[in-house]
């Protein structure tokens, strides 16, 4: 009798239960539990706040993450009952150094020049975007900025841009700023090498004669270069 009496109460708490997850689908309350990820922040995390994680699928979690991210992969998501969510993205590091325009907020940005979080310390060379804030989980896709990203990607291909402090996204063009406080101005363009080699050229020619220009402006067939 008593083992009857027992799983009538265990039945009686899983129909309540139940009950209770129908009534909160039906009138959308809102989640208890967070959601903690790998260094990776996408923007469809700031929907979540509308639904009841028990009745998202992972599969919407996932539509909802590539709705902003499509090349995402190698994901997994892993839903608690207390309400927090997992999300585990494969491969993405810190890559890129990025700060605002006027250089009070830094971020790490991964290989496809999403922003991951917020960077603690300036150990790689700074990307100084023209954006008056950054957040987490936007994109480095504008013409300008994907110049941006290709040029420090070629920096370690060219021994002149060793002493390379910092690269400025402006306007039409990409400023340039070395140690030594001189400065080059290069087009907006994705294809750099050409631009990089004839730079190469003239520090080297620079170097032997002892001479330090102040600015050197690529943008043009012979480039204007000022002492």
């Amino acid at each position: 009798m008593g083992r009857t009496k027992l799983l009538s109460f265990v039945i009686l708490l899983f129909v309540i239960a139940g009950e209770l997850y129908i009534v909160s689908l039906l009138w959308g309350f809102e989640r208890v539990g967070r959601v903690f990820t790998n260094n990776y922040l996408n923007p469809a995390f700031f929907k979540f706040g509308k639904f009841n994680v028990l009745g998202v699928s992972k599969q919407q979690l996932m539509d909802q993450m590539k709705e902003y991210d499509p090349e995402l992969t190698n994901v997994k998501i892993t839903k608690k009952l207390n309400g927090d969510i997992y999300i585990d993205v494969a491969g993405i590091e810190e890559k890129y150094m990025l700060a605002d325009k006027d250089e009070t907020q830094f971020f790490s940005a991964d290989e496809r020049g999403v922003v991951i979080k917020e960077a603690t310390g300036q150990d790689k060379l700074l990307i100084v975007t023209g954006k008056a804030s950054l957040k987490k989980g936007s994109k480095m896709d504008s013409e300008s900025e994907r110049a941006a990203l290709i040029l420090v990607d070629k920096v370690a291909k060219y021994p002149a841009l060793e002493e390379l402090k910092k690269v400025i996204i402006q306007d039409d063009k990409l400023l340039m700023v070395f140690e030594r406080n001189f400065v080059v101005i290069l087009p907006i363009v994705e294809d750099l090498d050409s631009y990089l080699q004839s730079l190469q050229i003239l520090l080297d020619r620079f170097t032997i004669e002892g001479k330090l220009p102040q600015e050197i402006d690529m943008r043009y067939i012979r480039a204007v270069v000022k002492m």
